[in-house]
């Protein structure tokens, strides 16, 4: 209207292209510092938002025992410290004031609240999504299976399930609430005559985009859509009048994640940037990320503009202007021929930008305007392809011997280049497929091989030997997350697909690495006057110093090697007994989140004589004093100069990055052991026990133990009553867990022992219904099984059964 003409007002869009929205208006409106003012007297000296309950002052008060000058008039400074505090059973803020070691007692200061503003905040990351933890569980679930048998040769089934979850789950880096998290299946089998075809689809749902899937730390959300596809085909046939049977199978995975960034590095297709060096010419390269999440957001501030005028920019932003004038959609209202502020799609300082409208009425809408960004060349969504081919023979060579040879290929196209299986553009036809057996550098071999023998009716003796290989999960290769924030720093986990690669100084070799405080800051690490300093992601293991820092190639396999010896038989007429006895060997061990780029700090952190007697530890890989390390441990803090950078954009601090990495040789060996007695018909009872060599093994990257997350003992009792006279049966189970170590991300401690019963009975109600009970934990003896997770206690389920 013509009363606005001149005018600068809040139109919600960047009108001068710096990323900023509505720039300069209403200052002073609503502004962070505004959060302190809530107009009420919360430390009770009778004066209202004054400058000792704003800001740093406030806070300072806190912990503090310096004295004041309460009802003070002048509204700026009483400042009388609270005292020491903690928070009661209630989270509320109690203080010892008068220092006599009573928290809330008499003459203790009592913090006021006013009744018109929450006591905390819920939402962690300012997104508009309730990020507190809600322990409103829900879940449901269907499962719909139809059967087809026309004959005793063929069979036909298809099954379908749905399961609907709301609960909070632990994870390596926080807890997270599943918000709605959907998981769907769909199964199809075949069987005719000897032959066995199966296939099924799981997909994964999480969530409504309102109320996703988030970390309950950070308020980071998650976005999941993925899939997996499986196909199994077997062959059995028996030979030598039965006394040799031949099996052989092959297994397809496919694999196709698409989480959008939010889980894995898969976003080159929606992050708003250029990936592969077509993007706009003029377009910004850099800006600042306000809320952390690597990816630029409208509101968010353009730093730095390529002055390459081609459309060649490598990591050009989508800010929605023609950077580099070549778009004609606007409406040349004035005919001059060139876009002037405020035409029809013409911005208020003369640029045309993207506003969803076909202004030049050619039938194109916003043609020309951040070409090369996000176009469908840039989507690197993960296709994940495992092919494995397989055998087993079983050939009973006399009547009470027996041998079994098996063997296993297995093609992950990760690890392999055997298969070209040319679905990266998501077209999965196997047609397209190519073999190269010159390539077969990688394929996984798992060969078995065991003799058994049957001394007697209800005896046998078995001896085996096999190898196996346990792949990189997609996390561990393509894992790409935000874990926290240090200092200026962001904290990101990621997975080891192509390595972790430091960029290094061509003449001397060392790394990067740049100041916290200076984004556009680029420095060499020198050896003769710095340190590096990488910290762990276990808090109760210090770190280590080091010298230099190594390349790190991509993920590659665990492998391990099992030597098994058994016995299964009948003991007397009654008494069933099992015993095995192992040893495993594993190498290439997948790590756990470990520091992958270490800080750098001043020498002196590491080369103080802390303890003054005339020996210092110059070298970090030759400590002479180890009282001066334990000490540099408690100081380091106070010499850090900067992080390592994989990231050397100018402008841009670099990602402290966590990741994974292949390491050591660990043997372990183990017995597990089974009794079954059989009182009569009606009663039974069920012992069983197993151990374990270890229950850590030393971590060689940072020589500290690592926990294998299970107990050297374990053991339980099983009594189970089945009366004949009755449409009845019950068990008890009672089980023993010795005490262990217990470690994963930032979850770590001891799992104490514990002893609990487990009662679980059912009663069949008529021909179609029946009632089962579960009370776990019988005498709710309260513990922890794993770390990061709650209490547990006693727990009551009944279940209704129906079945047409």
């Amino acid at each position: 209207t013509e009363d606005m003409i001149g005018r600068a007002y809040a139109d919600g869009l960047d009108n001068n292209g710096d990323g900023l929205i509505d720039t300069g208006i209403d200052e002073g409106i609503d502004e962070g510092d505004e959060s302190w003012y809530d107009g009420f007297d919360n430390d009770g000296d009778g004066l209202v938002d004054e400058k000792d309950e704003i800001g740093s002052r406030w806070i300072a008060r806190f912990g503090s025992y310096n004295s004041g000058t309460p009802n003070d008039d002048s509204t700026n400074w009483s400042g009388y410290g609270f005292g020491d505090y903690k928070y009661d059973d209630e989270g509320n803020i109690i203080f010892d004031t008068n220092g006599d070691g009573i928290y809330n007692g008499d003459g203790d200061f009592q913090l006021q609240f006013s009744p018109n503003f929450p006591r905390f905040v819920s939402d962690a990351n300012d997104d508009g999504v309730d990020d507190y933890p809600d322990f409103n569980v829900k879940n449901y679930r269907y499962d719909v299976r139809l059967d087809y048998e026309p004959s005793q040769d063929f069979t036909m089934s298809f099954s379908h399930g749905y399961a609907y979850a709301r609960n909070i789950n632990i994870t390596g880096i926080a807890r997270y609430l599943a918000d709605g998290w959907v998981y769907r299946y769909w199964h199809g089998r075949m069987r005719y005559k000897n032959f066995f075809l199966q296939s099924y689809l799981n997909t994964s749902f999480s969530g409504d985009p309102d109320k996703p899937t988030r970390n309950l730390s950070t308020g980071g959300t998650i976005y999941d859509r993925s899939g997996k596809w499986s196909t199994q085909l077997q062959h059995s046939m028996e030979l030598l009048n039965g006394n040799f049977r031949f099996v052989w199978g092959i297994d397809y995975f496919l694999t196709m994640p698409d989480t959008r960034g939010s889980i894995l590095s898969d976003n080159h297709l929606v992050d708003r940037r250029d990936n592969n060096g077509n993007g706009e010419g003029f377009s910004p390269i850099s800006f600042t990320d306000y809320n952390d999440n690597l990816l630029y957001d409208d509101g968010e501030q353009l730093n730095v503009w390529s002055s390459d005028s081609t459309d060649n920019v490598l990591n050009a932003i989508q800010d929605g202007i023609d950077n580099d004038g070549d778009s004609d959609d606007y409406e040349d209202t004035n005919g001059n021929g060139l876009p002037d502020a405020w035409e029809p799609g013409v911005n208020g300082v003369g640029d045309i930008y993207a506003d969803g409208i076909d202004n030049d009425g050619d039938g194109k809408v916003d043609e020309n305007i951040d070409e090369g960004i996000d176009e469908q060349a840039e989507d690197n969504r993960y296709v994940v392809n495992e092919l494995g081919i397989y055998y087993q023979m079983n050939w009973k060579l006399a009547d009470k011997w027996e041998l079994i040879q098996a063997t296993r290929f297995d093609s992950h196209d990760r690890l392999t280049d055997v298969i070209e299986y040319n679905n990266s553009d998501r077209n999965y036809s196997p047609f397209n497929w190519k073999i190269n057996l010159d390539k077969t550098d990688g394929v996984q071999i798992s060969p078995k091989i065991g003799l058994i023998w049957r001394p007697r009716e209800n005896q046998n003796i078995r001896l085996t030997y096999a190898q196996a290989f346990n792949t990189p999960s997609n996390q561990h290769l393509f894992l790409d997350i935000f874990v926290t924030r240090v200092v200026t720093f962001k904290v990101y986990a990621k997975g080891a697909h192509q390595g972790y690669n430091f960029p290094r100084d061509p003449e001397t070799g060392q790394v990067y690495w740049k100041d916290p405080y200076d984004a556009s800051s680029l420095a060499v690490f020198d050896p003769e006057t710095q340190v590096l300093f990488f910290p762990s992601t276990d808090p109760k293991v210090k770190g280590h110093f080091k010298d230099k820092v190594n390349d790190q190639s991509g993920m590659y396999p665990e492998v391990m090697r099992t030597l098994e010896l058994g016995y299964k038989g009948r003991l007397t007429p009654k008494l069933y007994g099992t015993v095995d006895l192992f040893l495993n060997h594993y190498d290439s061990f997948i790590s756990s989140i470990s520091f992958i780029t270490p800080l750098v700090l001043e020498k002196e952190a590491l080369s103080t004589d802390w303890n003054g007697d005339g020996i210092k530890n110059d070298d970090p890989n030759e400590i002479l004093d180890q009282q001066d390390l334990e000490t540099s441990f408690d100081h380091w803090r106070d010499y850090i100069d900067g992080l390592t950078a994989l990231d050397t954009t100018r402008g841009q601090n670099p990602p402290v990055v966590v990741g994974y990495i292949n390491y050591g040789e660990v043997d372990m060996s183990g017995l597990d052991m089974s009794l079954a007695w059989f009182l009569n018909r009606e009663w039974s009872l069920g012992l069983n026990y197993s151990y374990l060599s270890i229950t850590e093994f030393m971590n060689p990257i940072t020589n500290t133990p690592d926990p294998i997350n299970a107990p050297r003992h374990k053991g339980g009792i099983k009594i189970q009553y089945n009366p004949r006279k009755f449409d009845f049966s019950s068990t008890l189970n009672v089980r023993y867990v010795d005490a262990f170590p217990w470690s994963s991300g930032i979850y770590y401690g001891k799992i104490n022992s514990y002893f609990i019963g487990d009662l679980h009975t059912s009663y069949k109600l008529n021909e179609h219904l029946a009632a089962m009970l579960t009370i776990n934990n019988i005498l709710d003896h309260r513990h922890v099984e794993i770390m990061g997770g709650p209490a547990l206690g006693r727990s009551i389920i009944l279940r209704l059964q129906a079945k047409l």
